[in-house]
């Protein structure tokens, strides 16, 4: 075990719909190192098992998994980095035995459930398949879902359910999507921050892509030791939206409202579930000035 801790090697680490493609092709063009984007297996149905309690050997899951294909890539590179979005639970073992770091990407959870609410309206119509609220599906995502059953969707899977012990367990059935969403962005946060804060200080850092910026990417890239990275292609990057709706062809139906335009209901029900997270992500303060800005011109 010794020899792979010295290698060195990186995880992104985010929710859906906060940047994690973007930042992974913009990592990919160092001269001394790769990152790959959501390799398979992606560990979607374990890390639902970890976060239900239900897997019991985590470090022989990711001997089976994760840790071959870093191997792997470390052999013919430097430095070898993934994104995936299913390695929440698996931190801990992830650094304990790999000596790993970690980018832990963040982004404002109310731009996320919006980015969310479109890709299932939009796109693929199977994000919390068992919401009883119908949404607004284009041609595109009802295709989409329908070609993909339930007991395959591992994607869906993956994403967290409130447990017995939390007090939204009794009312998830009957929560609408946004709800459901704005949950999601909490737990895995949560999740993260939660774990992240048990390793060293040296062993993460946090990018904040709501807006990122070229001296942001250099921060990581200065973290991770990767280099050769062009600032004209890391701007060309930026620019290009890489994995929205946008950059994706999708031009089909209507766009759910910025936060900006939200109701105060919106408000409302994504403050009751994701304002403590929020806070911790420091956006509660920054969010409410750029809402007063907004009404005020």
């Amino acid at each position: 075990m010794k020899s792979i801790k010295t290698k060195k090697s990186f995880f992104i680490l985010s929710c859906a719909r906060s940047g994690s493609t973007s930042l992974a092709r913009i990592l990919d063009l160092a001269t001394n190192g790769v990152c790959v984007i959501e390799p398979a297996p992606n560990l979607n149905i374990e890390t639902r098992e970890m976060m239900d309690g239900r897997l019991y050997d985590p470090v022989s899951v990711l001997h089976r998994t994760v840790i071959p294909r870093v191997l792997e890539g470390l052999s013919t590179s430097e430095i070898y980095g993934e994104k995936n979005l299913t390695y929440g639970p698996f931190i801990k073992y992830l650094y304990e035995e790999l000596g790993c770091k970690f980018v832990f990407l963040k982004r404002d959870g109310r731009d996320v459930v919006r980015s969310l609410l479109d890709w299932h309206n939009r796109k693929f119509g199977t994000i919390y398949r068992e919401s009883v609220d119908p949404g607004e599906l284009t041609p595109t995502a009802i295709n989409a879902a329908a070609n993909l059953p339930v007991h395959l969707d591992t994607s869906d899977y993956s994403r967290p359910r409130p447990l017995p012990s939390e007090p939204i367990y009794e009312k998830w059935e009957n929560l609408s999507r946004f709800e459901m969403c704005a949950y999601y962005w909490q737990r895995i946060n949560s999740l993260y921050l939660n774990e992240l804060t048990k390793l060293p200080e040296d062993a993460w850092v946090t990018l904040d892509y709501t807006s990122p910026t070229l001296q942001d990417i250099s921060s990581v890239t200065t973290f991770l030791g990767l280099t050769g990275l062009v600032e004209d292609a890391i701007d060309n990057a930026l620019k290009q939206r890489i994995n929205s709706l946008s950059q994706r062809g999708v031009t089909e139906g209507t766009s759910f409202p910025r936060w900006p335009a939200w109701n105060g209901e919106h408000h409302e029900k994504f403050n009751l579930i994701a304002g403590e997270t929020m806070t911790r992500l420091g956006y509660a303060v920054s969010a409410q000035n750029k809402l007063l800005a907004h009404n005020n011109g």
